[in-house]
């Protein structure tokens, strides 16, 4: 072999052991245990995705929003140190809250990974109006007085 042949050779070896290395740092840095996240969709009793419901966790991970499609996830939690970890497996319960919306609860066993689930769909409140509540076009308020209203006309 020449020693240009050597020379090209050991430049070869040092550009892959260059990269080899690169690659396991990667892989290291990453974690090593693989991705992690509970993935989901929101949506109403029409099927529309419900944007900007908040999702949050007992034991507590991040607290996430919903984007404009109803979907979110969660990927890692706030240590008490303000350290980000991944979320650790076991049980969570996930709770999703949207002005509206009935607050929906589930229940969830997590065991690594990436999890997603099957669509979540929240139910929108009935508004009760008590029908003795007194009729607001029936006030009037003393000019004199803005604080407090005078019944009748």
């Amino acid at each position: 072999m020449s020693k240009r042949a050597i020379d090209s050779h050991r430049r070869r070896v040092a550009v892959w052991m260059t990269h080899a290395a690169g690659l396991m740092m990667l892989i290291l840095l990453s974690g090593c245990g693989g991705r992690r996240a509970i993935m989901g969709r929101v949506i109403d009793e029409t099927g529309t995705p419900v944007q900007r419901a908040e999702i949050s966790t007992e034991p507590t991970t991040d607290i996430v929003l919903t984007n404009s499609k109803g979907i979110f996830s969660i990927r890692q939690i706030l240590m008490d140190n303000g350290e980000i970890a991944p979320i650790e497996t076991g049980q969570y319960t996930l709770t999703v809250r949207q002005l509206g919306f009935e607050d929906l609860i589930l229940e969830l066993d997590y065991d690594g990974g990436v999890v997603k689930l099957p669509e979540l769909e929240m139910v929108r409140k009935t508004m009760d109006f008590d029908p003795t509540a007194p009729d607001p076009t029936q006030f009037k308020y003393d000019p004199g007085n803005d604080q407090t209203p005078i019944q009748g006309t």
